[in-house]
């Protein structure tokens, strides 16, 4: 019984405690923690935010610092999840809380420069307007020579030593913008990247909506509190120095070039509020070093109207037709770039708007998920875009790009998210036209291979074309030839050979037009004798001349086999410009540049830089000259003598040998001159087809002055009838021959008949 006693005790002691009040508080508590870790950890995966990130992705301007611990501000930064309603609060004398700025203050960056694997970029920020102080790449170089430096320091480190080596120095690192002071008022102001400007808001007090008369400001670092890597708010407060709004934005870096900023405005009124959160977009991006045809443009992706495409089910639409030049946006008037006339009329809606320049873009779009899906308009966040204008110095005007939110509602105690995304990067297919959400926003459109916004040199430049060569290019110098010089020269060859025949047919016709305009030179005098001064009859009896002996200058198609390689250079040249992946890309695997570094062919969509190489370009009339080149002088020297020897002699007259005289002097010297500062794998291209032209043209030389072009076919058919008759009417096995042989016996009996009838009627 004791024993049965002690264990029944025990049993009820343990039920009391299993189910008393406390445990069941305690039991509820963990599994209330369990499920907020499940939700953390969820959005941690989700969003990747840069307070739960290592060290690798959380750096100060020096060196990587570990990520911050959690401070009294980093929690009140999460308060935004817990918001509740409250007492309404008075709205009068709304103002943005300041706080001191510390000039030893020390902001937190995101990224790093020292282990490109790790971070594609540094992002220093700044208190003004809680933005971004500039975005500096980790392993992208202004120069080739820094390029090959930095690939030699990463080799030698993947050695497992880098003693005698070293990075270049900073000022060689591409910094795709920086913060910018510009005139404003007479002082200046500093505009950080996607700095925050204003916030409108409206209320009701009673039945009457009331406005704040302007917006409230929010690009002073006064402003502005840094809670942490990428993290910033500000405060708003009414009269009696009550919090009425809190504003949060937190920068966050992707694996990439991609930058998530999010940013919420916290209603703390007691009431139902409307704001439009405003803030500085994407700048123009700075110029290339040569400056050669500055294409620093403003480009827009857009969808459909939802009455032509309820569904969504077309792409985004990014075919280069809204896209503003700089250089047109400086000089022009307007001060709306979005929405524009054509926007308006069909209805179409914003889906992203970037920034480009050569090589970079900076672009912002919607939030979509790692595969894609989600909602591709922008118009909830940007529904309207602005630009305003500052002079910086005579040549250079800073474009700054305003963006503004529809007025959105906010209930009590609630808050709404105005997220976007940021690609800062390169303009590289790999990236834009294969990762999403890039893919789905069809972010891919930005690179565009046109040399000039207006839309006959748009239609010149032919971008299909461009893709074409370029994929060619790249499937050669990846896994053929394995080098890009050497690609470009096996891209003639396949054009050389794909127009051999139009060639060799222009070749012929251009040696038999040549000798019977040799054989007609005789008459030919005498009609200038006859005419005179007389032009115009001079050319009828010419053309009557020419006609008569079967003369045909068209038939020639002398000029042909140049034409048709016209729009291979074109779309070469767009593409070799603007394509991301040749940018300082070596020739003939960087063999030049083992002698001392020597900048010959070192980057192929830049000039040869044969000689030297400027620090600064210079400008010489309308070039940006970056240094001494070798191959357009060349390239002249072989269009001479391609010209002294493929040009047949011919019989002309002087308004014909003017205009050869003319286009001597544009091939000779104005084209070369022209592709001065062009990109110097285009020049090697059009120098490699002189040389090739010029051995092929012998070639057919030779093919021609076998041929026998005095030879008359029906005289030599007539013959063979009349030796078919003194050799006793053997058969003729030559099908023509024979067929010609059997018409003129057509044409003999028929005439005999003829006669025949006819001396019987006269009987």
């Amino acid at each position: 019984m004791v024993p049965a006693l002690v264990l029944g005790l025990a049993f009820g002691i343990i039920m009391m405690v299993v189910f008393s009040p406390k445990m069941a508080r305690e039991a509820s508590d963990a599994s209330a923690q369990s499920n907020s870790t499940a939700v953390v950890s969820e959005r941690a995966d989700s969003t990747a935010s840069p307070v739960a990130t290592s060290a690798d992705n959380t750096t100060t301007p020096q060196e990587s610092v570990a990520t911050p611990a959690s401070t009294p501000a980093n929690e009140k930064a999460t308060s935004e999840e817990t918001t509740s309603s409250g007492p309404e609060l008075s709205m009068d004398g709304l103002v943005v809380r300041q706080h001191p700025v510390d000039e030893n203050e020390v902001i937190p960056s995101l990224g790093g420069l020292l282990d490109p694997d790790k971070a594609k970029m540094e992002i220093l920020f700044t208190r003004v307007g809680g933005g971004i102080e500039s975005i500096t790449f980790s392993n992208i170089w202004e120069t080739a020579a820094a390029k090959r430096q930095a690939e030699a320091y990463f080799a030698a480190e993947a050695r497992g030593s880098v003693e005698g080596y070293s990075l270049p120095s900073d000022d060689q690192r591409f910094v795709l913008r920086r913060m910018q002071a510009v005139p404003y008022a007479g002082q200046s102001i500093k505009i950080s990247l996607m700095a925050a400007s204003g916030l409108q808001v409206q209320w009701n007090e009673g039945d009457e909506s009331v406005s704040l008369k302007n917006p409230l400001p929010l690009l002073s670092a006064l402003y502005w509190q840094s809670i942490g890597p990428g993290m910033f708010k500000a405060e708003v407060e009414n009269a009696k120095g009550e919090l009425v709004l809190e504003i949060l934005r937190r920068f966050e870096l992707g694996d990439g070039f991609d930058i998530t900023l999010h940013q919420r405005v916290i209603n703390h009124t007691g009431r139902d509020i409307s704001v439009q959160w405003q803030q500085y977009g994407p700048p123009n991006l700075r110029p290339e070093r040569s400056r050669y045809l500055d294409r620093r443009r403003f480009r827009f992706g857009y969808e459909f109207s939802s009455e032509v495409d309820a569904n969504r089910m077309a792409d985004v639409i990014a075919d280069g037709d809204m896209l503003l030049e700089y250089g047109d946006v400086v000089n022009g008037d307007e001060a709306l770039f979005w929405p524009n006339d054509a926007s308006i009329e069909e209805g179409f809606t914003l889906s992203w708007f970037a920034s480009t320049s050569r090589y970079f873009t900076m672009a912002i779009h919607p939030l979509l998920s790692s595969d894609g899906a989600g909602d591709r308009s922008l118009e909830s966040v940007v529904n309207r875009i602005e630009i305003s204008k500052y002079q910086m110095s005579a040549d250079d005007t800073l474009i700054e790009t305003g963006l503004f939110s529809p007025m959105t509602g906010i209930s009590s105690g609630q808050k709404h998210d105005f997220s976007m995304g940021i690609y800062a990067g390169p303009m590289a297919s790999d990236v834009l036209d294969k990762k999403q959400p890039y893919v789905a926003l069809n972010m891919g459109g930005i690179i565009l291979y046109q040399i000039s916004g207006f839309a006959a040199c748009a239609c010149c430049t032919f971008q299909w074309l461009a893709d074409l060569l370029l994929g060619t290019l790249a499937l050669l110098a990846n896994h053929v030839v394995f080098d890009w010089g050497l690609a470009i020269i096996v891209l003639v060859i396949i054009v050389r050979f794909l127009l051999h025949p139009i060639t060799r047919m222009s070749q012929v016709n251009m040696q038999k037009f040549s000798r019977k305009m040799q054989a007609l030179k005789p008459e030919l005098d005498r009609l200038k004798e006859r005419c005179g001064d007389d032009k115009k009859k001079m050319q009828q009896e010419q053309m009557k001349l020419m006609r008569e002996h079967g003369v045909n200058p068209l038939g020639m198609l002398g000029c042909l086999p140049m034409l048709l390689q016209m729009p291979i250079w074109i779309a070469l040249y767009a593409g070799l410009y603007f394509s991301y992946e040749l940018r300082q890309q070596p020739a003939f695997w960087g063999f030049f540049q083992l002698f001392d570094g020597w900048p010959f062919l070192s980057d192929l969509a830049a000039p040869d830089h044969f000689f030297y190489t400027f620090q600064e370009p210079h400008q010489i009339w309308f070039w940006h000259v970056t240094g001494i080149n070798l191959l357009p002088i060349l390239l002249g020297v072989f269009f001479f003598l391609q010209q002294k020897y493929l040009t047949p002699q011919t019989a002309m007259s002087p308004e014909q040998e003017t205009q050869q005289k003319i286009m001597r002097v544009m091939m000779v010297i104005m084209f070369p001159l022209f592709l001065y500062t062009a990109p110097s794998g285009l020049t090697l291209y059009i120098m490699t087809s002189s040389i090739i032209g010029t051995l092929e043209g012998r070639h057919i030389r030779k093919q021609v002055d076998n041929m026998d072009f005095d030879a008359k076919p029906k005289r030599a058919a007539a013959k063979t009838v009349a030796n078919r008759a003194a050799d006793g009417g053997k058969t003729i096995r030559d099908p023509k021959a024979r067929a010609y042989a059997k018409m003129m016996e057509r044409r003999q009996s028929k005439g005999g008949n003829r006669k025949g009838r006819g001396g019987k009627k006269r009987g």
